[in-house]
């Protein structure tokens, strides 16, 4: 694989669930010019991972064809009108963007008062020894990366303590990935989003039932 750090001849199951993790941080992130250059390769390694959590248990079903859709929709529009899609989804819209990709958005009028949730995932990714810079702390890249950052400390360590970080955050983000898979799914004027969320949310659950059985 072009960018990741596993041996397909023995590569263990931490080491592909984290790279999950990041591969849908790229693919999902705005389409730079030189990621979009590297975005079949990319979507390529995707599907591997996929198929190699298959063999280690993880049921999940996908269609290789409409993960490459995303690099045939770039193609067809060209890229600066699917960056102007992906800006217009994602980032910028009155009052806000059509899918904005943070948490916050998706909770419920208990939980809204920003300042206060964003604070307390900050202290939460500082109890883990993370420090957010530049992008939103509830930002799905960031959350992404984070999970990414959990299994990796696991893998390093071997504490548990991080195995347990990974089920109690990965069951926050189920909380509003799905939602946010349906926004997607029904404002996007292209479909290569909403294809990639839709099985990197199976991934999710399966991932989920995992770490139940491991930190029972």
């Amino acid at each position: 694989m072009s960018e990741t750090e596993v041996n397909k001849t023995d590569v263990d199951l931490n080491s592909l669930r984290a790279l999950v993790y990041k591969y849908a941080s790229y693919l999902l992130d705005y389409p730079y010019e030189k990621r979009v250059k590297t975005l079949k390769e990319q979507v390529s390694d995707f599907i591997e991972l996929l198929s190699l959590l298959r063999e280690k248990g993880y049921e999940i079903e996908f269609n290789s064809s409409k993960l490459f859709k995303i690099t045939e929709e770039i193609e067809k529009l060209g890229l600066e009108e699917f960056q102007a899609e992906y800006v217009s989804l994602f980032e910028v819209g009155y009052p806000k963007p059509k899918c904005p990709p943070f948490e916050r958005e998706y909770l419920n009028s208990q939980e809204k008062d920003d300042l206060k949730f964003l604070a307390e995932l900050v202290n939460y990714y500082s109890r883990y020894g993370v420090v957010t810079q530049k992008e939103a702390p509830d930002y799905l890249i960031v959350e992404l990366e984070f999970m990414y950052y959990l299994i990796a400390k696991e893998m390093e360590t071997k504490e548990q303590c991080y195995k347990k970080a990974q089920l109690e955050f990965l069951e926050r983000m189920l909380k509003w990935i799905e939602n946010f898979y349906r926004c997607v799914k029904r404002k996007s004027r292209v479909k290569g989003y909403a294809n990639i969320l839709k099985v990197f949310l199976k991934f999710m659950k399966k991932d989920h039932e995992f770490l139940l059985k491991e930190v029972s």
